[in-house]
């Protein structure tokens, strides 16, 4: 399961980002997250609500965009709409692809509140 290390992930990223001394408590945790990441994202919110207990960021919530996966045609350079690995490119058929995006995770922001 390693939706658990990269929970601890996010919650280490998040706590680095909190500025030192402050007592706000964080609500919320946005992070963007690449269809072509292959996170399960109920395993992935279960393990952030287990392991933020007795943190800065117990009370937050885990809120994910989905960025979609793109790609880039080799033979014919088309660029395109790419949800899952094994598709060819839709203009020319070729599976020379690169994939260009949507495997990235990263925590964009934090929602804090004064405690």
């Amino acid at each position: 399961m390693h939706e658990l290390s990269i929970a601890q992930s996010i919650l280490s990223i998040s706590e680095q980002s909190i500025p030192s001394g402050t007592t706000a408590r964080v609500c919320e945790v946005a992070v963007r997250i690449g269809e072509l990441s292959g996170i399960e994202l109920d395993s992935l919110e279960f393990a952030f609500s287990v392991i933020k207990k007795n943190t800065l960021l117990e009370n937050a919530n885990l809120r994910v965009e989905i960025v979609e996966g793109e790609a880039f045609c080799r033979f014919c350079s088309h660029q395109f709409a790419f949800h899952q690995y094994g598709d060819s490119c839709p203009q020319c058929h070729s599976y020379e692809i690169s994939v260009t995006g949507g495997r990235e995770l990263k925590v964009t922001s934090l929602v804090m509140q004064e405690a």
